[in-house]
């Protein structure tokens, strides 16, 4: 059985952590003090904002997603500690990964428009030979209405033309 992380005290410093951010109404001193202490005993966050704690129990870890809770994760308590962390992060990193997929695909369908309602748009990706720079169109390849956004990669590119057709304040 692998070494516990962390001591009694150290769990119970955790557990009272855990209940501050859960039950805080607003952002306390107590609050931030707590987040600041539970993000120095966790797993690196993700792009998309998934994290993972110790819940200061051995083999025992809660997930949260922008700060809210998500999930627990129980491991058998046949890895060590730097294994289970090693998981963690690959699974976290796979999960953020198809978030960020996801995104790109509905913020692509919006860019295209729907035929039910008028809104569709045609959209092309082209690639640059020469700067090998990547541009997103989004209207007619003639029109002065279409909009252009480039990048260095597709994606880059891809995500400013979402970033321009977000609804103001999201």
């Amino acid at each position: 059985m692998p070494t516990p992380i962390l001591t009694d005290e150290d769990r119970a410093l955790l557990r009272a952590a855990a209940n501050v951010i859960t039950n805080a109404a607003n952002v306390t001193t107590e609050r931030v003090k707590a987040a600041a202490l539970l993000r120095k005993l966790a797993v690196p966050p993700t792009e998309t904002g998934l994290l993972a704690f110790a819940q200061g129990e051995p083999n025992e870890y809660f997930i949260t997603n922008n700060g809210h809770w998500l999930a627990a994760v129980k491991f058998n308590g046949e890895l060590t500690v730097a294994e289970q962390e090693a998981n963690l992060r690959a699974w976290l990193a796979g999960a953020s990964a198809l978030q960020l997929a996801q995104g790109r695909i509905d913020g692509l369908r919006r860019l295209c428009g729907y035929v039910e309602d008028s809104s569709d748009e045609s959209v092309g990706i082209y690639q640059d030979d020469a700067t090998r720079d990547w541009t997103v169109r989004v209207g007619p390849s003639l029109s002065p209405r279409a909009k252009l956004f480039h990048g260095h990669s597709m994606i880059a590119a891809l995500d400013a033309a979402i970033a321009a057709d977000q609804p103001e304040g999201s």
